[in-house]
């Protein structure tokens, strides 16, 4: 794949396109609705779970964990549904984010809050939120202390249910070793599966 990624950039850089249409064939994720074509199915089904949880039709169905390998397209597919979610708050939680403190802190950060447990639990019952964590498999640390705390956090994801929307995207190989550990699909109602582009 890499063999790959540097023939395009090379090739990108020696006959430059106007940036709109070189955008096209950029391998970054997606942050414009224009250019998203390959995931509208699966967004509909993202804002139709949102919609429903909003709504209060399904209140304890509240997470959508989409799963795929590098490249099918779940950090453009979060881009564009962050755009389209309605909820009164959207927090995202994801590549700026320093990570040394864990998934935890920097949830905590985002809702303005100290990073207890009971306290987040708080934060997020004030005000319809939706929440987003790209990459999850990147905040677990490969240590016991590291599992434990992403324990705590999948246990404030089950004890939101219906105050929150969790939205997460993980890696499909990272969830096969993730998931005999700390049961990450239990923590998500729902799981939708990204074939490869």
């Amino acid at each position: 794949r890499s063999v790959i990624y540097s023939d395009v950039r090379a090739e990108t850089k020696q006959d430059p396109l106007p940036p709109i249409y070189g955008r096209l064939y950029s391998l970054e994720s997606l942050h414009e609705r224009r250019f998203f074509t390959a995931r509208k199915a699966q967004l509909k089904a993202v804002l139709r779970s949102e919609q429903h949880w909003l709504e209060g039709k399904e209140p304890s169905l509240s997470g959508l964990l989409l799963v795929g390998r590098h490249g099918s397209g779940r950090t453009s597919l979060l881009n564009i549904a962050q755009l389209e979610l309605v909820a009164k708050r959207v927090i995202r939680i994801g590549d700026d984010d320093d990570r040394t403190d864990g998934l935890l802190a920097a949830l905590a950060e985002e809702l303005r809050c100290a990073p207890d447990l009971v306290e987040i639990r708080v934060a997020i019952r004030s005000v319809k939120t939706a929440i987003i964590i790209d990459d999850l498999e990147s905040w677990v640390r490969p240590d016991p202390s590291g599992m434990r705390e992403f324990e705590r956090v999948l246990d404030v994801i089950i004890a939101t249910r219906g105050e929150a929307f969790w939205l997460a995207a993980v890696d499909e190989d990272a969830l096969r070793l993730l998931d005999p550990l700390v049961a990450l699909r239990q923590a998500f109602d729902r799981v939708l599966t990204l074939a490869p582009i």
